[in-house]
């Protein structure tokens, strides 16, 4: 055999030879560190003493089951204190030794704090000495906060229906104001709680002319709300060519998206010269009063029909334009 062919096979049953030695070591060391844990872990068996033992002690994993002395019982056994607490049961992280109980294994572990734990007592194991027993507090949290929940919703149905509570209106409805000039129609005006306006339509009058008394405040016009109508009539008279500013009141040239004045968005709109409040079905308002005078001449406006149900909760319904001629002379 080549001695090019000798190196690599010898470098690989080398490198075998080591590989099970290294393993077979490893498992010895395992094994001999497992053997001294077991031997490290200490015994333990329930010490009989003459305290009260009304607690009951009891793990379905490991089916240990004992009764032990409970918190308030230990400080009344030992109000100074003077006995040892050598591990603690039912909870833990490292382990030290084993409870051997009525034929089974209960695992003790060193005594530290964990979260969620409490200690509810302790198991006797000797003449001074006690271990622990830790319990999960989670369900007992459970409860309470499950309790807390109930004693909320049961607190806000009580509240809801024995508390009295102002009914909220809705800012955006006028109040139920019966224009001062509105004459009376046929029959004595009842508003109704409720009415039905679901395919209902609602006519408005064409107005193609209005005439009016130039510089004067004071105008004579009818404005007639049809008495088929299920609703009030609230109406805007606004001139198409004047606009001004809702919130500085000062006037603009023309509608923009900001008042050059005040420098704000979204308040230029048409001048508002009346504005009348509720018109029932079936009246009309013929004698009103403009916000101010116009000058001899024709004005293009916009008569905006604001409508609400003719009812006791004034719902918004839709709203109409009607477009029409100022003559004043």
């Amino acid at each position: 055999m080549k001695s090019w062919k000798i190196v690599p096979l010898f470098r690989k049953m080398w490198s075998t030879f080591l590989y099970d030695l290294l393993k077979n070591s490893a498992k010895k060391t395992l094994k001999m560190v497992e053997a001294k844990t077991l031997e490290d872990l200490k015994t333990f068996s329930l010490f009989d003493g003459a305290e009260p033992k009304e607690g009951k002690y009891k793990n379905a994993k490991t089916k240990a089951e004992f009764p032990y002395i409970k918190k308030a019982d230990m400080k009344q056994a030992f109000p100074a204190g003077g006995y040892i607490v050598v591990g603690q049961i039912g909870k833990g992280d490292e382990q030290i030794g084993t409870l051997f109980v009525n034929g089974c294994e209960e695992p003790v572990y060193r005594t530290s704090k964990k979260a969620m734990t409490k200690i509810a007592g302790f198991a006797k194991v000797g003449e001074n000495e006690f271990l622990a027993v830790v319990k999960s507090t989670w369900l007992l949290l459970l409860l309470i906060l499950l309790l807390v929940a109930l004693l909320c919703g049961l607190l806000g149905f009580l509240l809801h229906k024995f508390l009295p509570t102002k009914p909220e209106e809705s800012p955006t409805l006028p109040p139920i104001i019966i224009d001062a000039g509105a004459e009376e129609g046929e029959g004595k005006l009842e508003i109704p709680d409720k009415i039905e306006t679901t395919n209902r339509g609602i006519k408005v009058n064409g107005v193609p002319v209005i005439h009016m008394k130039a510089n004067q405040l004071e105008q004579n016009f009818p404005f007639a709300n049809p008495k088929e109508n299920p609703c009030f009539f609230v109406i805007d008279l606004m001139l198409k060519d004047s606009f001004v500013c809702t919130s500085c009141k000062e006037k603009c040239d023309s509608f923009s998206e900001k008042c050059p004045h005040c420098g704000k968005k979204g308040t230029v709109s048409y001048e508002v010269i009346y504005t009348s409040d509720m018109i029932p079905p079936g009246y009309a308002v013929s004698n009103f009063k403009l916000n101010r005078p116009l000058p001899k001449g024709a004005y293009n406006v916009i008569i905006h029909y604001n409508t609400y149900s003719f009812d006791q909760e004034r719902r918004p319904l839709n709203d109409m334009n009607m477009h029409s001629t100022i003559v004043a002379e």
